[in-house]
């Protein structure tokens, strides 16, 4: 497949609305884009393809409340959404945000072409049942990991730590709602 990169660009457009999710997100009308002839989502995808060479395993120690998960490790994402960084979809069955409990996935890092093919496969058709993906629900986790290991918290960059307590807070929050709304 060939694909033309940077072959369009939007110029002098006027914003006319604004619903940002978090500070540097933009979504731009898939109409427009395929008018200007930029592949939005799918560069992050590329880019993210392009450097897969360079991902670096990292080992880290992860406890629940009833394991301890150890591994060298390529990516590892704590969530309790059903997308994660925008580019994996975890399957619903496994993510109810009103349960109290985050989602952890873990993939190891592969030794060959065939741990490769597998966490690709396994990922892509939301099967989290491989020696190669590590996939729990619990309330809290401690990751252990090097202080040099860099971070993303809602999509931002956070310095690394070797020591990272994560909870979740379960009804932490009571909202009172007025019931009788004025016109």
């Amino acid at each position: 497949m060939y694909l033309q990169m940077l072959k369009g660009k939007i110029h002098r457009a006027t914003v006319i609305q604004a619903e940002l999710n978090y500070v540097g997100s933009i979504t731009i009308d898939e109409d427009l884009l395929d008018a200007a002839g930029i592949l939005g989502h799918l560069a992050y995808i590329l880019e993210g393809v392009t450097s897969m060479t360079s991902i670096k395993p990292e080992h880290m120690i992860i406890e629940t409340e009833d394991n301890v998960y150890e591994d060298d490790y390529i990516f590892g994402a704590v969530s309790n959404s059903t997308s994660l960084a925008g580019i994996l979809t975890l399957d619903p069955e496994y993510v109810d945000m009103g349960d109290g409990l985050f989602e952890l996935l873990l993939v190891k890092s592969p030794k060959n072409l065939i741990d490769l093919t597998e966490i690709v496969h396994m990922l892509t058709t939301q099967n989290y049942d491989s020696g190669m993906l590590t996939f729990v629900n619990s309330d809290r986790f401690r990751v252990h990991a090097s202080e040099d290991t860099p971070w993303s918290l809602d999509g931002e960059y956070q310095e690394g730590a070797s020591e990272i307590f994560i909870e979740n807070l379960h009804n932490a929050i009571n909202l009172a709602i007025n019931k009788k709304r004025k016109k």
